[in-house]
């Protein structure tokens, strides 16, 4: 059996189809597809029935997922004891976050690149809470109250959140919240914390816009699209907004920086790790944002 193929397999049960796990995988869909259906025919078995376009796992499937997830566990924990005895200031380090942090951190990799030439940084934007258990990143960057006990880290700041207008259509603070159109998250954001907060001060039918990415969000309110809620650090970056609520303190998240304790000793993660540190620390202020109203 080759270890791909399980972990294929395993990527598919867990997403639920063959385009989210290839996503996850940073691999090509037809490549999941083509490594699944031979997987079975070598197999002689179907792990996945195909209902409604989801993959829903067969009892074959299952049982597959429940050992398979045992094997993963045990090739990643000695990937990361390899990792971590790596004294080598160079390769490569993943670092996950959303697309707000990485945009604010893709304008510190360039000093970074000057002082350690020798590591390529791979910055992997996502929503999803990606797991350092079992590698699918080294470092994380996550705005959370309650990060995993099986990670080791430390609070950088708080992250502060805030409507915002345009300059134009906040027509100098004359604009009265109650009137105004809305930018909200879309459905597939529904859990967020800002997106609940939206669906309890927002009409519906004030509602002009939704998406799920941040910068298109910040790019219309920037253009006078509506008003919306964006972090402080994210609009302090806009020069043509304007804050219009004062900070909202009940939508305020630590921002914590975290990695595995297995590769956390490993010299280019380390250099990542202290890097990041110093440039929150330079940002703290934007970061944290103005006052409360």
């Amino acid at each position: 059996m080759d270890w791909e193929d399980l972990r294929i397999t395993l990527a598919v049960a867990r997403a639920g189809s063959v385009a989210a796990a290839a996503r996850q995988l940073g691999v090509a869909h037809t490549t999941v597809y083509r490594r699944l259906l031979a997987f079975e025919e070598a197999s002689g078995v179907r792990f996945f029935a195909r209902v409604d376009g989801a993959y829903v796992a067969t009892e074959a499937g299952r049982e597959l997922f429940e050992m398979g997830e045992q094997v993963e566990q045990r090739i990643v924990a000695i990937e990361r004891k390899l990792s971590g005895q790596d004294l080598r200031l160079d390769g490569e380090v993943t670092v996950t976050t959303v697309e707000p942090l990485a945009i604010e951190l893709s304008e510190h990799l360039a000093a970074f690149r000057r002082a350690h030439p020798a590591i390529r940084i791979r910055l992997h934007v996502t929503n999803a809470n990606v797991d350092l258990a079992r590698r699918e990143a080294d470092i994380a960057l996550r705005a959370t109250n309650a990060p995993e006990e099986n990670l080791v880290g430390r609070k950088l700041t708080s992250i502060a959140f805030a409507v915002y207008a345009s300059k134009s259509y906040a027509r100098g603070g004359k604009l009265k919240i109650q009137d105004a159109d809305w930018i909200c998250f879309d459905a597939s954001l529904a859990k967020t914390p800002q997106a609940r907060w939206e669906a309890a001060n927002v009409p519906p039918e004030r509602i002009v816009m939704s998406t799920d990415s941040r910068a298109v969000f910040a790019e219309a309110v920037a253009t006078g699209t509506g008003i919306g809620v964006l972090p402080c650090g994210v609009a302090a970056r806009i020069p043509n907004v304007m804050n219009v609520t004062g900070t909202l303190t009940e939508l305020t998240m630590p921002l914590w920086l975290l990695t595995h304790p297995d590769v956390a000793k490993v010299p280019r993660v380390r250099a990542v790790l202290e890097h990041l540190s110093a440039a929150v620390e330079r940002e703290r202020a934007l970061f944290e944002g103005p006052p409360p109203a």
